[in-house]
């Protein structure tokens, strides 16, 4: 007889023992199983008592036994998850019993490769199922198995650059699609799996900003959009885009492009007085006249000057400033009127 191979290494077995889909938020009661979360879309606030983490689509979670769970919307948005509760039974020489230590340090688990290697579990899990026969069981415990393993290669050793970078790309998806609401920097590190330390520079070095940066850029070039495409009053347009107080809004937008946003729609809004002249006049106001300037009744009398520099002659001003000019033979045809004005005799 030869001894091909003998150990007395203690060893772990997985015994799956039921996945449940979620699409609604709960709180789940404590229990002796260990738990994993895997996030299949959406995103939510997941409540493990003594954290509280954002998770979204693509996400794993693992919850130890005897933790608590609970399952909130972020802003009323869907969600869909697989919870998968598994013992883990030990083994050494004769002896077997049931573990309940951690089997993962924490909670947030880098997950590359976790989604594809429990799809065929999924696909066959669906809710109009939730109990199934022998062989079929046991022809899940062995994937399951697996991918639990997978999941501990993946989280024993340390994040390469390269899959830390991916991790963090991710995030600028994530802000992107959820630019208007209050994200910490924190909370995209654990959206990543990144430290905060790790998340911050790498996020530098693929942006050449920092988040806050980014999110406020995305931020004020979606109010740039909506200036010009809607009504929207500016107090109603800073809170879409993710800013809380409109006064703040409109300092960094006119940081930005020089402009407050109302004379950035002013200047750029597409309209039927795209054609209209625009000036700005002594007084710093950024005046709008109509692209027919023939028929121009202009009422402030200490600018009026302005308009005869741009070679534009109103039908109607005070004539008290006529006298100014040198040349007032352009005027001849410019009718005095008085505050407060009537424009009836200027209508053709």
């Amino acid at each position: 007889m030869k001894l091909l191979l003998h150990t007395d290494q203690e060893h772990e077995v997985y015994s799956l023992s039921e996945i449940d889909f979620m699409e609604e938020p709960v709180s789940i009661m404590p229990s002796q199983e260990h738990r994993l979360l895997i996030v299949v879309s959406g995103n939510f606030r997941l409540d493990l008592g003594e954290e509280t983490l954002a998770a979204i689509g693509g996400q794993c979670f693992y919850i130890r036994p005897g933790g608590n769970i609970v399952l909130a919307r972020q802003d009323d948005e869907p969600f869909a998850i697989y919870m998968f509760s598994f013992h883990v039974i030990k083994v050494q020489d004769s002896a077997v019993w049931f573990d309940t230590s951690p089997t993962f340090d924490g909670s947030t688990l880098r997950s590359d490769r976790s989604y594809s290697s429990v799809h065929n579990i999924i696909q066959d899990m669906i809710r109009q199922r939730p109990y199934i026969n022998k062989a079929e069981s046991n022809a899940y415990q062995p994937m399951f198995h697996m991918l639990i393993l997978s999941l501990s290669e993946q989280n024993t050793k340390v994040p390469t650059l390269e899959n830390a970078r991916d991790a963090v790309k991710r995030t600028l998806i994530y802000l992107q699609e959820h630019y208007a609401k209050k994200i910490k920097v924190q909370e995209l590190s654990n959206i990543s799996g990144v430290s905060l330390w790790q998340y911050n520079e790498l996020f530098r070095s693929l942006t050449d900003k920092t988040p806050i940066e980014y999110l406020t850029e995305i931020r004020l070039n979606r109010a740039k959009e909506l200036l010009l495409q809607t009504e929207e009053t500016i107090e109603s347009i800073a809170h879409l885009v993710g800013f809380n107080d409109h006064y703040y809004f409109v300092r960094r937008f006119r940081q930005k492009t020089g402009l407050p946003p109302r004379e950035y729609a002013a200047m750029h809004k597409q309209s039927d007085r795209e054609q209209d002249i625009l000036f700005r006049d002594s007084t710093g106001r950024l005046l709008q006249l109509p692209k027919d300037k023939s028929r121009i009744v202009y009422l402030d009398r200490n600018t009026v000057s302005d308009l005869i520099v741009l070679n534009l002659f109103p039908v109607g001003s005070p004539k008290s400033l006529l006298g100014q000019f040198i040349d007032t033979t352009p005027l001849e045809n410019t009718t005095e009127i008085s505050f407060p004005p009537s424009l009836r005799r200027f209508e053709s």
